[in-house]
């Protein structure tokens, strides 16, 4: 009989099974404890809601969706355990250090004797270079000039008798100053490529052509050009040669070198030598000079 009953239930299962293959579901919506059901053939489908409680009061709760109230026991909080007092850690007061001992000053050294600083040595033009700066910052000084020895009065003489300009620069294609008339005295102060830098009673500093810069009623001041290392040289030109005061010809020759005249010659500057004899000092053209033959 057992066996019988089993038989029938699965078949009735089978029946079923098919029967919902063929179904099209109706379905009843999930609850809090069931999920959803087909009407017709009472599958189901899907997991229950699940109650959504919501705290009535201390003791009773209620589910929103389906009004189910239930009972709970209020959690009894467990009391905060009680912190202990942080050990407050009284630091030991450390000993007071005994006071150093104060140092006994040591005797005062006697302040040692100034030296008086050594005065740079100073040149006459000095003071003229700062002058010529802060008057003018296109006034050019080349650093070949060659200042003379010391300064020189001298009276311009014009071409012809008329004035002659006032260069920047020791150079005919320099910048004008101005002009300045026959007659204007002025102190000569260095020479340089056939000009003089010349500067006049009222302090202005100017470059003239040296032939202008001269009339020869004075005795210029020699510019010397003597050095440790003198040489022994004759005149070799076949006529008188003009000694001149300076390397540049801003003032009139002073006298003539005879022809085998033996001088000792020094410095040259501007093509001309600084040459000496027991009689006569002066500067004269280079190329009229030839070393002395010692075979003689």
């Amino acid at each position: 009989m057992k066996k019988i009953t089993t038989i029938l239930a699965a078949a009735m299962l089978v029946f079923m099974l098919a029967a919902c293959g063929e179904c099209s579901h109706s379905w009843k919506e999930a609850t809090c404890t069931e999920p959803q059901v087909c009407e017709k053939c009472g599958i189901q489908n899907g997991e229950p809601l699940g109650h959504d409680w919501i705290q009535k009061d201390e003791t009773t709760r209620e589910c929103t969706r389906c009004g189910l109230t239930e009972t709970v026991e209020p959690e009894q909080a467990a009391p905060a355990e009680e912190q202990e007092p942080a050990e407050t850690k009284t630091e030991t007061p450390t000993e007071t250090e005994a006071p150093t001992e104060t140092e006994t000053p040591t005797e005062t050294e006697a302040p040692t004797e100034t030296e008086e600083p050594v005065a740079a040595e100073t040149h006459w033009y000095d003071e003229h270079i700062e002058k010529m700066k802060a008057q003018s910052a296109s006034l050019e000084i080349p650093e070949d000039a060659y200042f003379l020895s010391a300064p020189v009065n001298k009276t311009i003489l014009g071409s012809r008798g008329i004035c002659i300009y006032e260069l920047y620069a020791p150079s005919k294609e320099a910048e004008k100053i101005g002009k300045i008339n026959n007659g204007t005295v002025v102190s000569v102060l260095a020479q340089k490529d056939g000009y003089a830098l010349f500067v006049t009673s009222g302090g202005l500093y100017a470059w003239g052509t040296n032939q202008f810069v001269c009339d020869g009623n004075d005795t210029p001041v020699l510019v010397s050009g003597k050095t440790d290392d003198g040489k022994k040289m004759i005149m070799s030109h076949d006529n008188k040669v003009y000694v001149l005061y300076d390397p540049y010809g801003v003032f009139t020759h002073m006298t003539t070198m005879e022809p085998n005249t033996k001088v000792t010659a020094y410095k040259t500057v501007n093509g001309f030598t600084y040459v000496e004899t027991k009689t006569v000092k002066g500067w004269v053209n280079a190329k009229f000079l030839s070393e002395v033959d010692t075979g003689k």
